[in-house]
């Protein structure tokens, strides 16, 4: 469904500081999950205005599924007043 929404939560919550301490668990990873972990953090990976998310957004198998997309909404904060 290409819900990235989702996934942005999914990426920002396994690249969290308490999953990242957990370096005997990360180190028995397979090279392969190690790979798509990377693809994940590479995904909300901010730099160059974000290229990593508008390349996955412009990747897709089919046609018919370019128009099918849950955007990653960004949540603003209200200013103090």
């Amino acid at each position: 469904m290409r819900n990235f929404s989702s996934l942005v939560a999914i990426a920002i919550a396994l690249h969290s500081a308490p999953i990242e301490r957990l370096k005997l668990t990360i180190s028995l990873l397979t090279s392969e999950m190690q790979r798509r972990l990377q693809a994940l953090y590479d995904i909300i990976d901010p730099v160059a205005n974000h290229r990593g998310y508008r390349e996955a957004l412009n990747d897709v198998s089919s046609v018919e599924q370019r128009d099918r997309c849950i955007p990653w909404l960004r949540q603003f904060r209200p200013l103090p007043q």
